[in-house]
């Protein structure tokens, strides 16, 4: 018998031994398919002893158990290693100068079977000596900062971040600023350095708010507050920013600045106006298209119109009009308001994308977001 049909037949019988012993999952039912336990909340892991760490968390409602993974380095991936009932747990003879990686998960017992919740976010932490010169994070603070004189400084009170629908942080100009500290020296105000300065940054919405890093924050099609903040790589929670989601469709608008002819226009029609603007900051718009009216009755459209959820309502503003022509203009980033005549064309323009300010062309900013145009008639 050749070497080598010795070792096929050496490894089909190890794969069947190991086979036998592992647990069949008819027992076992996730959360992803079936009503069940969410992910443990505040996992924190710190040390405990000088060999040992403690990992601690918060309930989960309905749990009836938690499940301890371990992180295994040389082999990657992760193993089970404890299970249990109550919200903390001690990791004993990790060894001095050695780390450990974790995270939890909790399952309930419905019809005699497990059913699994999602894992928490992983924490790690060092058993650190005397010697060491670096320890874990005990305390992180986050701060917004914003762009000035060509640096980037605290917002001078500015301690939160205003966006409105689908609008992302301008990196350029804004981020969060992030510190992590260690513990504080014996006998000394100053800390130690942390062992690990990367933090994960989460949301306490992220159907509100979705924030990737430092410099990705974006805002959802949803109005509202909701906070974020950072965690450090054992759990430890930083300070919460506010962010307030807005519609700017709907803000003050100083339309007495604007011509009287786009004042009439607005003061007639305003809850439709703001409406279709509201909409379309909602929804990414990919065409370009005008809807135009003739003495409130002759509907002409113009491009292509692939979204029809406002159609009638543009209709109703359109016919309720007292000019004998009104153009609407969607754009991917602008929604236009055009009342022409023979000589002169007067707009009011509503940007969802960018303040009016930092736009070209704009002959009165109305608001932030609202602005008011006059250039020569145009077919």
């Amino acid at each position: 018998m050749s070497n080598t049909l010795k070792k096929t037949i050496f490894c089909l019988m190890v794969g069947i031994i190991v086979a036998a012993f592992i647990p069949l999952d008819n027992d076992i039912v996730y959360a992803a398919n079936n009503v069940g336990v969410k992910a443990p909340k505040s996992i924190v892991v710190k040390q405990s002893g000088k060999k040992s760490l403690k990992l601690k968390w918060s309930k989960v409602k309905g749990a009836v158990g938690y499940e301890i993974h371990k992180g295994r380095i040389s082999l990657g991936g992760y193993r089970t290693v404890k299970t249990l009932k109550r919200t903390s747990w001690i990791a004993k003879n990790v060894g001095a100068g050695k780390r450990g990686t974790y995270k939890v998960r909790a399952y309930t017992i419905k019809k005699g079977k497990k059913i699994y919740g999602d894992f928490s976010y992983p924490v790690s932490a060092k058993v650190c000596t005397k010697k060491d010169k670096k320890r874990n994070a005990s305390y992180v603070k986050i701060h917004r900062h914003r762009k000035y004189d060509g640096g980037f400084n605290p917002g001078y009170g500015e301690r939160v971040f205003n966006l409105g629908y689908g609008e992302s942080v301008d990196k350029r100009i804004e981020k969060i600023n992030v510190n992590v500290f260690g513990p504080k020296k014996k006998g000394s105000q100053n800390r130690w350095e942390p062992i690990n300065e990367r933090v994960r940054f989460y949301s306490t919405n992220p159907t509100m708010v979705k924030i990737k890093s430092a410099t990705d924050i974006c805002a959802g099609n949803k109005t509202g507050k909701c906070y974020i903040y950072a965690i450090a790589h054992n759990g430890i929670k930083s300070n919460m920013i506010p962010v307030y989601v807005k519609d700017y469709a709907y803000e003050k608008v100083n339309i007495e600045d604007s011509g009287d002819r786009i004042q009439i226009l607005f003061n007639e029609c305003e809850d439709e106006i703001r409406e279709l603007c509201s909409y379309y900051s909602q929804h990414n718009v990919k065409e370009r298209y005008r809807l135009s009216a003739y003495y409130g009755d002759d509907l002409r459209e113009s491009g292509i119109l692939s979204d029809k959820t406002k159609w009638a309502l543009m209709k109703e503003l359109l016919k309720k009009s007292p000019f004998r022509k009104v153009s609407i203009i969607i754009t991917p980033g602008n929604v236009i308001f055009e009342v022409p005549n023979e000589v002169f064309t007067e707009a009011l323009m509503f940007s969802f994308n960018k303040k009016v300010k930092r736009l070209r062309g704009i002959n009165r900013e109305l608001s932030p977001h609202w602005a008011y145009l006059g250039y020569e008639f145009r077919i």
